[in-house]
């Protein structure tokens, strides 16, 4: 059937309507015409955040990635510096402190990239702006995300190769890169869960705070947790750093392509 013929079609019963009462062979002979209009569409095509993320990348550019955010870039790197030198500093002191310190540190750029970034969008209303815009807002969090993650994994490379020649030949270097980055996906998937489940600012304040006591309690046992660290064996460290990075993407995967953007909530706030 043309698209002519059931224009026509349908004209013709919108007028019958107007005028008589529709007996059921008409029902029937009408939902079996808009059934005919409607096209002939499959399934939804998966969603898959690899191919997203390219297409995403295109739109925006890394300047529109880091638009009004640079000089949070900036400070991040300044405050991540700050924490790796003291860290350092407290190996070369204490010696035994090697994986303990990494622990704590390794996720301190994602953490100053993420949380000032989102800081200063609320602060300066560019947050609301984003939700306007053509790419999404979540969107745009989860691709930011994937950058700081990258940028977050090359420095806990360098970390674990800088605390390697501290530690010298008593901890080996798959142990440290095992530790960097179970410890950088541990807070990534968890700041990521506090988040979507837990209203703002709380949300983002949760995780760092429990970090920050998490790590005060591992420094106060010194050897003890030290220990702790190489009691385990390399293969459960890797195995963890792999386990909370696919729960980091699936979080990634799911802030890009579920939920709403919180207008509502926004507007009623």
């Amino acid at each position: 059937m043309s698209d002519i013929d059931i224009e026509k079609r349908l004209t013709a019963y919108f007028d019958e309507l107007r005028s008589t009462e529709i007996s059921p062979s008409r029902v029937d002979e009408t939902i079996d015409l808009f059934t005919a209009a409607m096209p002939d569409a499959g399934p939804p095509a998966p969603q898959r955040l690899w191919t997203a993320v390219p297409a995403l990348w295109k739109s925006l550019g890394l300047r529109g990635l880091l638009f009004g955010v640079w000089d949070c870039a900036f400070l991040a790197v300044l405050a991540a510096a700050l924490v790796w030198s003291s860290a350092a500093m407290l190996v070369r002191q204490q010696g035994h402190y090697v994986c303990t310190a990494l622990f704590v540190t390794a996720p301190a750029l994602w953490a100053a990239l993420h949380g000032l970034t989102t800081w200063k969008e609320r602060m300066t209303g560019v947050w609301e702006l984003f939700m306007t815009a053509r790419v999404t807002l979540r969107q745009l969090s989860a691709l930011r995300m994937l950058l700081f993650g990258a940028v977050s994994v090359a420095m806990s490379v360098a970390l674990s190769c800088a605390a390697r020649l501290l530690a010298g030949e008593e901890v080996s270097l798959l142990r440290l890169c095992g530790v960097s980055f179970a410890s950088l996906f541990l807070f990534a998937a968890a700041s990521l869960l506090a988040e979507e489940f837990i209203r703002p600012p709380l949300g983002c304040l949760a995780v760092p705070a429990v970090w920050l006591a998490l790590g005060a309690a591992l420094l106060w046992l010194g050897p003890g947790a030290e220990r702790f660290f190489a009691g385990l064996p390399e293969a459960v460290l890797c195995l963890i750093a792999v386990i909370a990075a696919g729960i980091y993407l699936a979080l990634l995967k799911r802030r890009c392509f579920i939920g709403k953007e919180g207008v509502a909530a926004y507007a009623v706030g």
